[in-house]
């Protein structure tokens, strides 16, 4: 066989063919088991911890360039909002990491 009969020799339905890759969502959702479920639910709840900890970090910069102009007690407001700075740090890692390990086990 040459090189070229090759290139257009197609295979058969259902193997390697577009029928055997096709299906919908709502399928894939029928065929999941309470596991994937759970996987899924944590996966979601990292995503949003993930993208709600971008806003945060803004209005803790915002307030961090307030407490520049302020006439109360600049260390101590300072050392309020580096803990809320690390707060949202530790919360943005255990959400990226839940967002990236549980949602490809269901894939």
């Amino acid at each position: 066989m040459s090189k070229d009969e090759q290139k257009n020799e197609r295979p058969e339905p259902g193997k390697y063919g577009d029928e055997a890759l096709s299906i919908s969502y709502l399928a894939l959702l029928r065929a999941a088991e309470p596991v994937d479920y759970l996987f899924m639910f944590l996966g979601v709840i990292g995503a949003l911890v993930t993208g709600l900890s971008m806003p945060y970090f803004c209005i803790i910069f915002g307030n961090m360039l307030d407490a520049l102009n302020s006439d109360s007690s600049f260390k101590n407001v300072i050392a309020n909002l580096c803990y809320q700075f690390i707060g949202v740090s530790i919360a943005n890692l255990l959400g990226g990491t839940a967002q990236v390990f549980h949602l490809p086990l269901i894939m």
